[in-house]
């Protein structure tokens, strides 16, 4: 056997080894069941929540009083609806709210953000409110706004 023929030989088995191990690589699968949760990352005062979905079939008024103390919400979603999630935010003792959507199927299903773990974390601080998918790498997402 001439020395190019090995090597193309060698280049041929490399090739078919390749392609076996990527076979064997799963295919992902799209992620259904999801959860928000909101955490209180301040000690002192309480913070007042409200959220609901656009067609109210979910609302729940919430306190959050202690640090660390959060309200989580488990749920499904499907390609036949879109799943919404908005909440509105009162810090106690202070004149600071903020409202924003805590789950957006058309953004949050997405693997860059709760996608890649089905859990969205939103800390509520006192300078800002937080994201993060997994509870660890927060970035500053928005400020308080101000109100009389």
């Amino acid at each position: 056997m001439s020395r190019s023929s090995s090597l193309a030989c060698l280049f041929v088995l490399f090739s078919l080894a390749i392609i076996e191990i990527h076979a064997r690589e799963p295919i992902p699968f799209p992620r259904y069941k999801f959860e928000f949760h909101i955490i209180k990352g301040y000690a002192d005062g309480v913070i007042l929540g409200l959220c609901t979905s656009p067609n109210q079939q979910f609302r729940a008024n919430f306190t959050l009083t202690h640090l660390d103390e959060q309200y989580q919400h488990h749920f499904m979603v499907s390609r036949h609806f879109h799943v919404l999630y908005g909440c509105s935010f009162v810090k106690g003792h202070s004149n600071e709210k903020k409202s924003f959507s805590v789950f957006d199927q058309s953004v949050d299903t997405h693997v860059r953000r709760c996608g890649h773990t089905g859990m969205c974390f939103w800390k509520l601080k006192q300078d800002g409110i937080y994201f993060a998918n997994d509870n660890v790498s927060y970035t500053k997402e928005f400020a308080w706004d101000s109100y009389i």
